[in-house]
C-alpha cells in the first residue's frame, strides 16, 4: 500500500487532470446528457462534489451519509445557487479536496490504516482514499465521452507518476 502521504499527492495529481477537464467543459452544455438514463454533465460534477463531500463529513464530522441522492441534493446545506453553474461547482470542489487533503496531510504516518464504520462497514481512511480517487476517474471519464460527443478533445489523462515516488526512499 502506498504510504499516505503518496496518496495524497497522487489525488493532487488525479485532481489536477479533473479539474483540466473543469475548465474546458462547455458551460452551456452542462444539461447534455448522451442518452435519458444517464446523469447529465451537471449531475456527473455534482456527484463527484458530493462523493468527497461524504468523505469529508465522515472523517471530520462522523457523519457518513451521501449528501446526493437520485439527483438531488438532500443536504441543502452545502449547496447554493452557484451549482447551477460550471465555475461554482468548481469553486465548492476545490474548497472540499483542501478539506480532505488538510485531514490526510493532518494523519500521522501510520493514520491512514486507522480504520473508521462507516455506511459502507469497516474501511480504513487509505481504503476509502484509494475509492474516492476511483470514484473521480470512473466520472472524469464518463466526462470524457460527453466532451467527445460535444466535439471536444478531452485533456490527456495520464499523471506525473513519477513525482509519487520523487523524493522517498
Amino acid at each position: 500500500m502506498l504510504a499516505i502521504h503518496q496518496l495524497v499527492r497522487y489525488w493532487e495529481n488525479v485532481r489536477a487532470v479533473t479539474l483540466e477537464y473543469m475548465d474546458i467543459y462547455p458551460p452551456d452544455s452542462l444539461d447534455f446528457k448522451p442518452v435519458d438514463s444517464v446523469f447529465t454533465a451537471r449531475d456527473q460534477f455534482q456527484h463527484l462534489i458530493s462523493s468527497e463531500t461524504m468523505f469529508v463529513r465522515g472523517w471530520l464530522d462522523g457523519l457518513w451519509e451521501f449528501p446526493w441522492r437520485e439527483g438531488r441534493w438532500c443536504a441543502v446545506d452545502l449547496v447554493d445557487d452557484s451549482f447551477e453553474y460550471l465555475d461554482g461547482l468548481k469553486r465548492y470542489y476545490e474548497q472540499v479536496h483542501l478539506r480532505a487533503l488538510g485531514f490526510l496531510r493532518g494523519l500521522p504516518p501510520e493514520g491512514g490504516s486507522r480504520v473508521l464504520r462507516t455506511h459502507l462497514g469497516d474501511l480504513s481512511i487509505d481504503a476509502m482514499v484509494l475509492y474516492a480517487i476511483d470514484e473521480e476517474i470512473h466520472h472524469r471519464a464518463q466526462i470524457a465521452v460527453y466532451l467527445r460527443m460535444l466535439g471536444t478533445h478531452p485533456p490527456f489523462f495520464g499523471q506525473r507518476y513519477q513525482e509519487l515516488t520523487d523524493g522517498d526512499e
